[in-house]
């Protein structure tokens, strides 16, 4: 009997291991399902978290504010030899050209992106700046392409449909 008393402890001790390993791994599931769901979510809202800012998409009145700015920024990297097209894989190849457009124009662009004042934006840490200004250029993107390539086709029919 005293072999058995001593056997059962252990017994308890494997099957409460393999109890808490069972637990542990279905909690780490379920904390995966858990991120994935949330990544998805985030993946449909149009704002994201950079360098502690929250950002939007831009909306009709910002990209007003903003239309000289961009229409300045599309030359510096078309004089650098990148295009709308191509824009996501060179800009990482020529970081030098995004690093213009920051000097340039990049407390404007944040500034009215973020609702806050240029002065306030002009005073951003240089690596947040750089990190905004992807973070706005890429997710604004879609619009640039897509509204300038309008403006080029209006411009084109213009010309074309003049008496």
């Amino acid at each position: 009997m005293a072999g058995d008393g001593l056997n059962r402890p252990k017994k308890h001790r494997r099957l409460k291991r393999s109890v808490i390993l069972s637990l542990s791994k279905k909690i780490k599931k379920e904390e995966k399902m858990e991120e994935n769901k949330k990544d998805e979510i985030e993946s449909l809202l149009p704002q994201k978290m950079v360098a502690g800012h929250e950002i939007y998409p831009w909306s009709w009145k910002k990209i007003k504010d903003l239309y000289p700015t961009i229409q300045e920024c599309i030359g510096i990297f078309k004089d650098a030899g990148i295009g709308l097209h191509n824009i996501e894989s060179e800009i990482i190849k020529k970081p030098e050209v995004l690093i213009k457009v920051a000097f340039d124009h990049g407390a404007k662009i944040i500034a009215v992106t973020l609702g806050i004042g240029i002065e306030e934006a002009e005073e951003l840490d240089a690596g947040k700046v750089i990190e905004l200004l992807f973070a706005i250029i890429f997710q604004n993107l879609d619009f640039i392409k897509n509204s300038l390539s309008l403006v080029e086709k209006a411009k084109t029919e213009l010309v074309y449909t003049r008496p």
